[in-house]
């Protein structure tokens, strides 16, 4: 895969286009559950649901991820824009994640 390019949430939500089917870094607060795996712009859109403001994740409900739940993290990954998760309710996906982990500011 090419090298990730690193962009906030909100430029990949206003620019699928530009992104689709590229490697990408992303920052956000992570939500991890069943049927609910993906990265919000904001904690406030995470406690609201605000799920055009996130990107859903294609990763496994293991123990390692769902001690993501409500953190900030660094997800890496290729965008999909037509990929709209559960429900087709999110932004897009990222799928074929390289990494995922807590972001360390």
């Amino acid at each position: 895969m090419a090298e990730a390019e690193f962009l906030s949430l909100i430029q990949l939500i206003q620019h699928p286009e530009k992104y689709h089917d590229k490697p990408v870094k992303v920052v956000g607060v992570a939500r991890v559950k069943f049927e609910a795996k993906a990265v919000y712009v904001s904690r406030d859109d995470l406690d609201n649901a605000v799920t055009k403001n996130a990107i859903w994740l294609t990763i496994e409900l293991i123990d390692a991820n769902l001690a993501l739940n409500g953190k900030y993290v660094l997800a890496e990954g290729k965008f999909n824009k037509d990929k709209k998760g559960h429900g087709s309710l999110y932004s897009g996906s990222l799928t074929d994640l390289t990494r995922l982990e807590e972001w360390k500011s």
